[in-house]
């Protein structure tokens, strides 16, 4: 991931390396650890020389101070300095008026912008800047609904919720690791304290900040007379710059305090802890304390530390060092002891935790602002087109690759800021469909947007035309779109993957291959030239989504990434109930009825299994038609319904006492196979038995029988056994199995790991 950090205010402290103490500076670095590329923006007056460095010690992070226009303490930044390459942005907004330009910028080349918000409104002391600012960044509030947010406190939170913004985490600020003396206690406290200048009996209060109005600098110096006058060992240490330094100059020398406060307008990080080690006591009086960097350093270096009541220090301090008024924090100040009463656990006080949880949140919640695309090449059609094209053909295509895809595609274009466009090439030929010229049409099922192509149904005229209106469409839909695009494509329909591959290439965007078999066993002999090409574009994909583990130690050799997805079930199957509508033992099988699928196995061991009132159903099409049709005329509790849409057959499975699989777990093939009705059979809510073929995952063998005496006899022994059992334990297996799918193997649940897992 390539991501930015961008802070919409201007300091007149960046660039001046050791003596600004950045907040995304420190995130940057916790986050550095899990990512691969960081840039941080900063912004500085417009006529400043603009400036770019590493981040010392870390390579793969950029630092650029950027000169800008501003109004006020905002910065309005020219977005044609900025960055279009990274991927998500987390930004330092508040209610700076800079950020509808940011978001525009970032929506237009299709980045996920994270604000990152301290305050909802401004706190200028000064009552016409207020009110303007608060109506100028109106327009924030309206965009941060859009987003999924940071924000700094609780107090935030409850605040952004209130005014409609609800995708909103807390991630509080922390400090930069590799900026603290972690061994600050070996330090000897009166040393330090005559490097200062002061002695082992003064009670030193310590004060770090800019000198503005809402810090409050000037009341500060009134509260610390009435300190002296209880107690005259009393000395203020103070560290900041500001436009209020001349009135606290004044009030220093009008309360006689010459000799007792002293004044550095800044110094290095490096020497910073030295000040809260000699410390007695740091001071704060900013009621509108965001998250003070000062008072988590503080914390760190064990101070102890006495603040009004703010945000920021109402949601980490503990009871006794908040006050509400002038006279609690004189007593508090004046309290013995230069220690908190209770320490507060250093890790917390650490960016690295908030860092996590930011990684955490952007891989579950993309914000809303990314509209990512995937582009989808396969044979796939909707449920209902499909049925429509095929109710009445003799020949109907194969259906598993067909839900594989479909799912898959609706899970994705489910995910929160990604569109998924299906660009087909349906699955029509001269042996199952009468048309000769299909015009192609456009749909939008279930949050997919179906482009059909056009196509002459004359064998390889075809093939050629879906190749060339497979790359336009592809083409057309990429280019402009966004480097948040990506190709998936279903590398076993040749023509449209050649198509998408080489649109792919030509965009300059991710092909990911979809590989549900293996070329060599989908296509005969004659089709040499569709496996070649399916081959070829497995060696060029930039990743995959495998069926099975072992074809990525087959096919990915240059270990490029890849995400496992054996099957999918429909997520809204939740919502359904099924419920066996008869008490008939009723035995299904729905699929390919080819001999080597053990269908031979399954009828010979049904009628060996004399189950007495069973009956044994058969849904498919394959080399078995013929000796099927002998076997069900032959005996009248066998039936055997030939091909029939995906309907149908789910009626089947949901009516069945026992669904079966029979294909047998020898020989290379079962390494790559997982054969979908396996997912279709266990969110049925029926039983399974099945046998224990090598591709598939281990976790799914307690939600099924499994056959291990892969003969006739050992087919009729498992029947009988199943067929003594108890209706409530086979009704139990069956409902325990579709909890497991539909809880694990959802498409919402597979989509979202194929995002999270290949970085989408």
């Amino acid at each position: 991931m390539y991501l930015g950090i961008m802070v919409l205010s201007i300091n007149d402290s960046y660039g001046k390396k050791g003596f600004y103490n950045s907040q995304e500076a420190g995130l940057a670095r916790a986050l550095s650890r899990d990512v691969e590329r960081i840039v941080v923006y900063r912004f500085i007056d417009e006529g400043s020389r603009e400036q770019e460095s590493s981040l010392e010690g870390h390579d793969n992070i950029t630092l650029r101070v950027i000169p800008s226009k501003r109004a006020g303490g905002n910065a309005l930044p020219d977005v044609k300095k900025l960055d279009s390459r990274i991927d998500r942005l987390i930004c330092f907004s508040d209610t700076q008026l800079g950020f509808p330009v940011i978001y525009r910028w970032c929506r237009k080349n299709n980045i996920d912008i994270y604000p990152y918000i301290g305050v909802t409104k401004s706190h200028s002391t000064k009552g016409f800047i207020r009110a303007a600012s608060d109506l100028l960044s109106s327009r924030n509030m309206r965009l941060y609904r859009r987003c999924t947010c940071f924000a700094k406190t609780p107090s935030v939170v409850r605040e952004l919720n209130e005014r409609g913004v609800k995708r909103v985490t807390l991630i509080p600020v922390g400090l930069d690791e590799e900026l603290l003396n972690r061994d600050f206690q070996k330090a000897d406290r009166n040393a330090l304290r005559r490097e200062f200048g002061y002695e082992e009996n003064d009670k030193v209060l310590l004060f770090i900040g800019r000198l503005i109005d809402e810090k409050e600098p000037v009341k500060l110096i009134g509260l610390f007379g009435e300190i002296c006058k209880r107690n005259s060992a009393c000395r203020l240490l103070m560290v900041g710059k500001g436009p209020l330094r001349a009135k606290v100059d004044e009030a220093i020398e009008a309360a006689g305090l010459k000799d007792r406060v002293r004044i550095l307008e800044e110094i290095q990080n490096s020497e910073i802890w030295k000040l809260y080690r000699l410390s007695d006591v740091f001071v704060n009086l900013n009621r509108q304390e965001i998250f003070g960097m000062a008072i988590l350093e503080a914390l760190y270096y064990e101070c102890r530390v006495v603040a009004r009541s703010a945000p920021g220090p109402d949601h980490i301090l503990k009871e006794g060092e908040i006050v509400k008024s002038d006279e609690e924090f004189i007593e508090a100040v004046l309290r013995e002891g230069n220690e908190p009463e209770e320490k507060h656990e250093k890790n917390a006080l650490l960016w690295q935790d908030s860092a996590d949880r930011i990684l955490r949140e952007m891989k579950s919640k993309p914000s809303g602002q990314a509209s990512g695309r995937i582009i989808y090449a396969s044979f796939m059609c909707s449920e209902e087109y499909f049925s429509g094209l095929f109710r009445d053909s003799p020949n109907m295509p194969g259906q598993a690759v067909q839900k594989y895809n479909r799912l898959l595609a609706e899970g994705l274009g489910n995910v929160p800021g990604i569109s998924v466009f299906a660009v087909s090439e349906i699955p029509i030929t001269r042996n199952n469909h009468k048309s000769l010229l299909y015009r192609g049409r456009d749909e939008k099922v279930n949050g997919v947007r179906y482009h059909y192509l056009p196509l002459i149904n004359i064998h390889g005229i075809k093939d050629i035309g879906a190749v060339l209106s497979g790359f336009l469409s592809c083409v057309r839909l990429a280019v402009g779109a966004g480097r948040r695009t990506f190709v998936i494509a279903d590398i076993l329909n040749a023509p449209v993957a050649l198509g998408s591959y080489i649109a792919s290439r030509f965009a300059h965007i991710r092909y990911i291959a979809v590989v549900t078999d293996l070329p060599e066993y989908v296509y005969s002999s004659h089709d040499k030239a569709y496996s070649a090409v399916s081959r070829a574009l497995l060696k060029r994909a930039d990743s995959f989504v495998f069926l099975t583990k072992q074809m990525n130690d087959r096919y990915n050799r240059g270990r490029k990434p890849y995400v496992v997805i054996e099957g999918l079930v429909d997520n809204r199957k939740r919502k359904e109930s099924f419920h066996k509508t008869d008490d008939v033992f009723r035995v299904v099988y729905t699929g390919s009825i080819h001999k080597k699928y053990g269908i031979g196995m399954l009828a010979e061991g049904f009628v060996r299994a004399g189950l007495s009132g069973a009956e044994l159903h058969i849904y498919g099409n394959g080399d078995m038609k013929e000796e099927l049709e002998k076997l069900s005329a032959q005996h009248e509790n066998i039936y055997y319904h030939g091909s029939v849409i995906i309907e149908e057959a789910v009626r089947a499975q949901e009516n069945a006492a026992l669904l079966v699989n029979p294909r047998p777990s020898e020989g290379e093939y079962t390494k790559y196979s997982f054969p979908s009705k396996t997912m279709e059979y266990m969110v049925s809510g029926r039983p399974v038995l099945m046998t224990g073929l090598e591709g598939m995952p281990v976790e799914y063998h307690e939600h099924v029988w499994l056959l291990e005496d892969e003969t006739v006899e050992g087919m009729a022994s498992a029947l009988k056994r199943i067929y003594e059992k108890a209706p409530s334990e086979l009704s139990e297996k069956g409902q325990k199995a579709r909890e497991f799918v539909l809880n694990n193997k959802n498409n919402a649940a597979q989509a979202q790991r194929l995002v999270r897992e290949l970085n989408i």
